[in-house]
């Protein structure tokens, strides 16, 4: 834009009949144009996302709902494995629990989840 406009204040300085103040008021005309136009485009911008967005099919995102439930079943205290177990650090399908291994199994399935799902950003569309 600044080449835009200093290009423009140099053709319109070469006519030697032209005043400081009419200058003034044909650079201040171009400006408030381009302005105009520029906000005209982005209008229009917004209108044709609007209208592409409205366009799409209604698909459902069925990638954290997936991510859930595997996680889930997959970090069940027990079932595959348990940390802390009841006689080593980690104990291999015992099925059973105790307090700590829910806060750790907890703790893991809070972390995969955000990494799966905030970090990742995992989509599966059906449909």
């Amino acid at each position: 834009m600044d080449r835009k406009f200093s290009r423009l204040v140099i053709k319109l300085r070469t006519p030697l009949a032209i005043d400081e103040a009419a200058l003034g008021n044909r650079i201040f005309e171009l400006m408030i144009s381009e302005s105009v136009e520029g906000l005209n485009r982005v209008d229009e911008g917004f209108r044709l996302w609007e209208a592409l967005e409205g366009s799409k099919q209604e698909t459902s995102d069925w990638g954290p709902i997936f991510v859930a439930v595997v996680l889930f079943v997959l970090l069940s205290p027990g079932l595959l494995f348990q940390i802390p177990g009841h006689h080593r650090c980690v104990e291999f399908a015992n099925l059973q629990t105790s307090g700590a291994a829910i806060m750790v199994h907890s703790l893991l399935y809070f972390a995969l989840i955000s990494v799966f799902l905030l970090a990742i950003k995992l989509h599966l569309y059906l449909g």
